[in-house]
Protein backbone atom coordinates (compact mmCIF):
# COMPACT_ATOMS: atom_id res chain seq x y z
CA UNK A 1 0.00 0.00 0.00
CA UNK A 2 2.83 2.40 0.83
CA UNK A 3 4.44 1.71 -2.54
CA UNK A 4 1.22 2.46 -4.37
CA UNK A 5 0.80 5.71 -2.49
CA UNK A 6 4.35 6.72 -3.39
CA UNK A 7 3.76 5.93 -7.06
CA UNK A 8 0.49 7.87 -6.97
CA UNK A 9 2.21 10.88 -5.42
CA UNK A 10 5.02 10.70 -7.99
CA UNK A 11 2.56 10.59 -10.87
CA UNK A 12 0.69 13.57 -9.42
CA UNK A 13 3.89 15.58 -9.09
CA UNK A 14 4.91 14.70 -12.63
CA UNK A 15 1.48 15.80 -13.76
CA UNK A 16 1.92 19.14 -12.06
CA UNK A 17 5.26 19.53 -13.83
CA UNK A 18 3.64 18.88 -17.17
CA UNK A 19 0.92 21.42 -16.35
CA UNK A 20 3.49 24.03 -15.46
CA UNK A 21 5.50 23.46 -18.62
CA UNK A 22 2.56 23.20 -21.02
CA UNK A 23 2.57 25.86 -23.71
CA UNK A 24 -0.33 28.26 -23.60
CA UNK A 25 -1.07 27.72 -27.28
CA UNK A 26 -4.19 29.27 -28.80
CA UNK A 27 -7.27 27.13 -29.35
CA UNK A 28 -7.90 25.69 -32.84
CA UNK A 29 -10.17 27.68 -35.14
CA UNK A 30 -13.88 26.92 -35.39
CA UNK A 31 -14.43 23.90 -37.63
CA UNK A 32 -10.86 22.64 -37.20
CA UNK A 33 -10.41 19.15 -35.75
CA UNK A 34 -7.69 18.18 -33.32
CA UNK A 35 -6.89 14.52 -33.89
CA UNK A 36 -4.39 12.50 -31.85
CA UNK A 37 -3.50 8.82 -31.90
CA UNK A 38 -0.99 6.88 -29.82
CA UNK A 39 -0.07 3.21 -30.21
CA UNK A 40 2.11 1.44 -27.62
CA UNK A 41 3.50 -2.08 -27.29
CA UNK A 42 5.54 -3.26 -24.31
CA UNK A 43 7.14 -6.69 -23.87
CA UNK A 44 8.85 -8.51 -20.99
CA UNK A 45 10.50 -11.92 -21.39
CA UNK A 46 12.55 -14.32 -19.26
CA UNK A 47 13.71 -17.92 -19.79
CA UNK A 48 15.69 -20.57 -17.88
CA UNK A 49 17.28 -23.88 -18.84
CA UNK A 50 15.68 -27.04 -17.51
CA UNK A 51 18.53 -27.61 -15.04
CA UNK A 52 18.47 -24.07 -13.59
CA UNK A 53 19.04 -24.39 -9.84
CA UNK A 54 16.56 -21.71 -8.82
CA UNK A 55 12.77 -21.99 -8.71
CA UNK A 56 12.10 -19.29 -11.31
CA UNK A 57 10.09 -20.07 -14.43
CA UNK A 58 10.08 -18.47 -17.86
CA UNK A 59 7.54 -15.80 -18.66
CA UNK A 60 6.50 -13.71 -21.63
CA UNK A 61 4.30 -10.71 -20.92
CA UNK A 62 3.03 -8.22 -23.48
CA UNK A 63 0.65 -5.28 -23.39
CA UNK A 64 -0.68 -3.24 -26.31
CA UNK A 65 -2.56 0.05 -26.02
CA UNK A 66 -4.37 2.49 -28.31
CA UNK A 67 -5.33 6.02 -27.24
CA UNK A 68 -7.41 8.11 -29.69
CA UNK A 69 -8.73 11.67 -29.42
CA UNK A 70 -10.91 13.73 -31.75
CA UNK A 71 -11.89 17.23 -30.66
CA UNK A 72 -13.44 20.20 -32.42
CA UNK A 73 -15.42 23.38 -31.98
CA UNK A 74 -17.49 22.32 -34.96
CA UNK A 75 -19.42 25.58 -34.91
CA UNK A 76 -19.59 28.55 -32.53
CA UNK A 77 -22.38 26.96 -30.49
CA UNK A 78 -21.27 23.29 -30.46
CA UNK A 79 -18.13 21.56 -29.21
CA UNK A 80 -17.56 17.81 -29.70
CA UNK A 81 -15.00 15.58 -27.97
CA UNK A 82 -14.52 11.83 -28.46
CA UNK A 83 -11.93 9.61 -26.81
CA UNK A 84 -11.31 5.88 -27.22
CA UNK A 85 -8.88 3.89 -25.06
CA UNK A 86 -8.12 0.25 -25.83
CA UNK A 87 -5.62 -2.04 -24.19
CA UNK A 88 -5.05 -5.76 -24.15
CA UNK A 89 -2.21 -7.94 -22.96
CA UNK A 90 -1.35 -11.43 -21.79
CA UNK A 91 1.18 -13.16 -19.58
CA UNK A 92 2.49 -16.59 -20.60
CA UNK A 93 4.24 -18.65 -17.93
CA UNK A 94 5.95 -22.04 -17.75
CA UNK A 95 4.92 -24.71 -15.26
CA UNK A 96 7.10 -25.44 -12.21
CA UNK A 97 9.12 -28.09 -14.11
CA UNK A 98 9.73 -25.74 -17.07
CA UNK A 99 8.45 -28.47 -19.40
CA UNK A 100 5.24 -26.85 -20.66
CA UNK A 101 3.63 -23.46 -20.92
CA UNK A 102 0.46 -22.76 -18.97
CA UNK A 103 -2.60 -21.17 -20.51
CA UNK A 104 -2.04 -17.40 -20.79
CA UNK A 105 -3.66 -15.04 -18.31
CA UNK A 106 -4.70 -11.47 -19.08
CA UNK A 107 -2.43 -8.63 -18.03
CA UNK A 108 -4.74 -5.99 -19.46
CA UNK A 109 -8.20 -5.79 -21.05
CA UNK A 110 -10.04 -2.52 -21.48
CA UNK A 111 -12.43 -0.81 -23.87
CA UNK A 112 -13.41 2.73 -22.86
CA UNK A 113 -15.22 5.30 -25.01
CA UNK A 114 -16.23 8.82 -23.97
CA UNK A 115 -18.21 11.21 -26.15
CA UNK A 116 -19.28 14.71 -25.08
CA UNK A 117 -21.35 17.29 -26.93
CA UNK A 118 -21.21 20.70 -25.25
CA UNK A 119 -23.43 23.65 -26.22
CA UNK A 120 -21.17 26.70 -25.94
CA UNK A 121 -23.42 29.61 -24.98
CA UNK A 122 -20.70 31.89 -23.57
CA UNK A 123 -22.13 31.68 -20.07
CA UNK A 124 -20.58 30.48 -16.81
CA UNK A 125 -21.94 26.96 -17.55
CA UNK A 126 -22.55 25.13 -20.82
CA UNK A 127 -25.27 22.49 -21.27
CA UNK A 128 -23.85 19.10 -22.30
CA UNK A 129 -24.79 15.56 -23.22
CA UNK A 130 -22.34 12.70 -22.75
CA UNK A 131 -22.22 9.04 -23.76
CA UNK A 132 -19.90 6.44 -22.19
CA UNK A 133 -19.10 2.82 -23.03
CA UNK A 134 -17.02 0.52 -20.80
CA UNK A 135 -16.24 -3.12 -21.46
CA UNK A 136 -13.55 -5.77 -22.08
CA UNK A 137 -12.60 -7.65 -25.23
CA UNK A 138 -13.65 -10.86 -23.51
CA UNK A 139 -14.19 -12.38 -20.08
CA UNK A 140 -13.71 -16.03 -19.12
CA UNK A 141 -15.14 -17.51 -15.89
CA UNK A 142 -15.33 -21.22 -15.00
CA UNK A 143 -14.78 -22.31 -18.58
CA UNK A 144 -17.41 -19.92 -19.95
CA UNK A 145 -16.36 -17.05 -22.20
CA UNK A 146 -18.16 -14.01 -23.56
CA UNK A 147 -16.97 -11.19 -25.82
CA UNK A 148 -17.60 -7.59 -24.74
CA UNK A 149 -18.48 -8.65 -21.20
CA UNK A 150 -19.36 -7.11 -18.81
CA UNK A 151 -20.74 -4.08 -20.61
CA UNK A 152 -21.80 -0.74 -19.11
CA UNK A 153 -23.37 2.05 -21.18
CA UNK A 154 -24.07 5.46 -19.67
CA UNK A 155 -25.86 8.63 -20.74
CA UNK A 156 -25.52 11.91 -18.85
CA UNK A 157 -26.96 15.39 -19.35
CA UNK A 158 -26.31 18.53 -17.31
CA UNK A 159 -24.05 21.55 -17.07
CA UNK A 160 -20.31 21.80 -17.77
CA UNK A 161 -17.67 24.35 -16.83
CA UNK A 162 -14.38 24.74 -18.74
CA UNK A 163 -11.72 26.13 -16.40
CA UNK A 164 -8.78 26.01 -18.79
CA UNK A 165 -8.71 25.46 -22.55
CA UNK A 166 -5.79 25.77 -24.98
CA UNK A 167 -4.54 23.69 -27.89
CA UNK A 168 -2.36 21.57 -25.58
CA UNK A 169 -4.36 21.41 -22.36
CA UNK A 170 -7.88 21.45 -20.99
CA UNK A 171 -9.58 21.15 -17.60
CA UNK A 172 -13.34 20.56 -17.60
CA UNK A 173 -15.86 19.69 -14.90
CA UNK A 174 -19.39 18.38 -15.51
CA UNK A 175 -22.36 17.87 -13.21
CA UNK A 176 -25.53 16.18 -14.36
CA UNK A 177 -28.03 13.37 -14.11
CA UNK A 178 -26.96 10.06 -15.57
CA UNK A 179 -28.43 6.69 -16.47
CA UNK A 180 -26.38 3.46 -16.63
CA UNK A 181 -27.22 0.12 -18.21
CA UNK A 182 -25.10 -2.83 -17.04
CA UNK A 183 -25.08 -6.23 -18.73
CA UNK A 184 -23.17 -9.32 -17.54
CA UNK A 185 -23.88 -12.51 -19.48
CA UNK A 186 -21.73 -14.66 -17.18
CA UNK A 187 -23.72 -14.16 -13.98
CA UNK A 188 -25.46 -17.16 -12.46
CA UNK A 189 -29.23 -17.17 -11.89
CA UNK A 190 -31.14 -15.86 -10.00
CA UNK A 191 -28.87 -12.82 -10.38
CA UNK A 192 -30.17 -10.64 -13.19
CA UNK A 193 -28.14 -10.43 -16.38
CA UNK A 194 -29.10 -6.79 -16.99
CA UNK A 195 -29.61 -3.99 -14.47
CA UNK A 196 -30.21 -0.24 -14.66
CA UNK A 197 -29.52 2.62 -12.30
CA UNK A 198 -29.61 6.38 -12.36
CA UNK A 199 -28.41 9.29 -10.29
CA UNK A 200 -26.19 12.33 -10.10
CA UNK A 201 -22.75 12.27 -11.69
CA UNK A 202 -19.84 14.66 -11.26
CA UNK A 203 -16.94 14.15 -13.64
CA UNK A 204 -13.76 16.20 -13.94
CA UNK A 205 -11.35 15.67 -16.83
CA UNK A 206 -7.91 17.13 -17.35
CA UNK A 207 -5.38 16.72 -20.15
CA UNK A 208 -2.11 18.64 -19.98
CA UNK A 209 0.70 18.30 -22.49
CA UNK A 210 3.96 19.89 -23.53
CA UNK A 211 4.90 20.70 -27.13
CA UNK A 212 4.32 17.82 -29.56
CA UNK A 213 2.90 15.74 -26.70
CA UNK A 214 6.34 14.79 -25.44
CA UNK A 215 4.93 14.75 -21.91
CA UNK A 216 1.21 14.15 -21.30
CA UNK A 217 -0.71 13.89 -18.04
CA UNK A 218 -4.37 12.84 -18.10
CA UNK A 219 -6.71 12.56 -15.15
CA UNK A 220 -10.39 11.70 -14.80
CA UNK A 221 -12.29 11.77 -11.50
CA UNK A 222 -15.86 10.43 -11.48
CA UNK A 223 -18.34 10.47 -8.60
CA UNK A 224 -21.73 8.80 -9.05
CA UNK A 225 -24.52 8.82 -6.48
CA UNK A 226 -27.31 6.47 -7.51
CA UNK A 227 -30.93 7.35 -6.71
CA UNK A 228 -32.47 4.10 -7.95
CA UNK A 229 -31.32 0.61 -8.94
CA UNK A 230 -33.33 -2.09 -10.71
CA UNK A 231 -31.53 -4.94 -8.93
CA UNK A 232 -32.41 -3.96 -5.36
CA UNK A 233 -34.14 -7.26 -4.53
CA UNK A 234 -31.28 -9.43 -5.75
CA UNK A 235 -28.75 -7.24 -3.92
CA UNK A 236 -30.66 -7.65 -0.64
CA UNK A 237 -30.77 -11.42 -1.21
CA UNK A 238 -27.02 -11.56 -1.95
CA UNK A 239 -25.56 -9.09 0.56
CA UNK A 240 -28.39 -8.48 2.99
CA UNK A 241 -28.02 -4.74 2.39
CA UNK A 242 -28.49 -2.15 -0.34
CA UNK A 243 -24.94 -1.40 -1.41
CA UNK A 244 -26.03 0.55 -4.49
CA UNK A 245 -26.87 3.53 -2.26
CA UNK A 246 -23.21 4.30 -1.50
CA UNK A 247 -21.18 6.81 -3.52
CA UNK A 248 -19.14 5.31 -6.39
CA UNK A 249 -15.67 6.81 -6.93
CA UNK A 250 -13.33 6.22 -9.85
CA UNK A 251 -10.07 8.14 -10.32
CA UNK A 252 -7.87 7.39 -13.33
CA UNK A 253 -4.43 8.96 -13.91
CA UNK A 254 -2.03 8.42 -16.77
CA UNK A 255 1.42 9.94 -17.20
CA UNK A 256 3.31 9.44 -20.46
CA UNK A 257 6.74 10.71 -21.38
CA UNK A 258 8.53 10.13 -24.70
CA UNK A 259 12.09 8.96 -24.08
CA UNK A 260 12.92 9.29 -27.76
CA UNK A 261 11.11 9.08 -31.08
CA UNK A 262 10.06 5.45 -30.65
CA UNK A 263 10.18 4.77 -26.90
CA UNK A 264 7.99 6.06 -24.06
CA UNK A 265 7.53 5.64 -20.33
CA UNK A 266 3.91 5.17 -19.24
CA UNK A 267 2.51 5.17 -15.71
CA UNK A 268 -1.14 4.34 -15.05
CA UNK A 269 -2.90 4.52 -11.68
CA UNK A 270 -6.55 3.87 -10.93
CA UNK A 271 -8.53 3.98 -7.70
CA UNK A 272 -12.00 2.44 -7.65
CA UNK A 273 -14.53 2.38 -4.83
CA UNK A 274 -17.79 0.61 -5.60
CA UNK A 275 -19.39 -1.36 -2.74
CA UNK A 276 -21.32 -3.48 -5.24
CA UNK A 277 -17.93 -4.89 -6.28
CA UNK A 278 -16.00 -4.68 -3.00
CA UNK A 279 -16.44 -2.96 0.36
CA UNK A 280 -12.80 -1.85 0.22
CA UNK A 281 -11.20 0.50 -2.28
CA UNK A 282 -9.39 -1.12 -5.22
CA UNK A 283 -6.09 0.01 -6.77
CA UNK A 284 -4.58 -0.71 -10.17
CA UNK A 285 -1.04 0.34 -11.15
CA UNK A 286 1.03 -0.32 -14.26
CA UNK A 287 4.44 1.03 -15.24
CA UNK A 288 5.94 0.21 -18.60
CA UNK A 289 8.51 1.20 -21.18
CA UNK A 290 7.61 0.25 -24.70
CA UNK A 291 7.66 1.02 -28.40
CA UNK A 292 5.28 3.83 -29.27
CA UNK A 293 4.02 5.67 -32.32
CA UNK A 294 2.09 8.95 -32.29
CA UNK A 295 0.05 10.51 -35.07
Amino acid sequence: MAFKRCVLAAAFILGLVSIATAEDAPKPAVGEWTKKAKFTLSLTQSSFTHNWSGDEVGTVSWLSAVDLLADSQVKPSLHLTSTLVLNFGQTHQQDAQRDNWLAPSKSGDKIEYRGVARVTIDKFFDPFFALSFDSQFFQRIDGRSEALNPLTVGETAGLARVFHDTKTSRLTSRLGFGLRQHNDRLVVAPVKESTNDGGFEWRTNGRFATAEDKTVFKSELTLFQALFFSGTDQELATFGEERWKTLDVRWQNQFSNKLNKWMSLDVYLEYLFDEQLSKAGQFKQTIGVGVTAQL
